[in-house]
């Protein structure tokens, strides 16, 4: 049996996109032994809002088909400008790290699904402080989305490259990669020329 503690931006009960795959994943590993655990954000998917079910609180934590699942408050609005991007990733990453910190002592394997790079990046620094195995489970090229944007003004620019940093040290400090497409992996490796000693799983 392995400990795995997953930090996704989303899970059930959001219903489309990413959520029902690393739910169902989940659901699968607790389903065959494994100790699982889940930090992830309060569900506002797709709506961008988040569910009247879980307003009101920062922190909730709850079991659904054996996996614990930490939950955390976020800044989330239906608008999609580089600030509420920006803002969306920040709040996510702050306020559910503590939770990962909490919890990545006992895990044999950290995995850390994107889109959110400022998670990766922290998700870096932990395995690299001597924490469990790091598995990278990209979902979303961010800086690909983030750079068609239009009008991004300078400050817009200077966080991409912050952003572009964080994707790099978080690709250094992987032990293995999982992608939804193998393009994504190309992209990664052209663009950077082999950034880690990492590899595809």
């Amino acid at each position: 049996m392995s400990r795995i503690l997953i930090w996704s931006p989303n899970y059930a009960p959001e219903l489309t996109g990413i959520p029902p795959l690393v739910t169902d994943a989940s659901r699968w590993l607790a389903g065959r032994g494994h100790e699982v655990e889940v930090v992830t954000a309060l569900p506002n998917y797709p709506q961008r809002r988040i569910d009247l079910a879980y307003r009101r609180t920062l922190w909730q934590s709850e079991v659904l088909d054996g996996v614990g699942v930490h939950r955390s408050w976020l800044r989330v609005r239906p608008g999609e400008s580089f600030l509420d991007k920006a803002l969306y990733e920040a709040s996510f990453t702050a306020l559910s790290l503590p939770r990962v910190i909490r919890r990545v002592r006992r895990a044999d394997v950290l995995v850390c699904v994107v889109p959110s790079l400022l998670a990766a990046a922290a998700s870096a620094g932990l395995a690299r402080a001597g924490g469990p195995r790091l598995v990278l489970w990209w979902q979303d090229l961010v800086l690909a989305a983030a750079r068609s944007l239009n009008g991004l003004g300078p400050l817009a620019l200077r966080a991409l490259r912050g952003a572009q940093a964080a994707e790099r040290i978080a690709l250094g400090a992987a032990d293995c990669v999982v992608s939804c497409r193998p393009g994504f992996v190309d992209t990664w490796w052209r663009r950077e020329g082999d950034p880690s000693g990492s590899r595809p799983c």
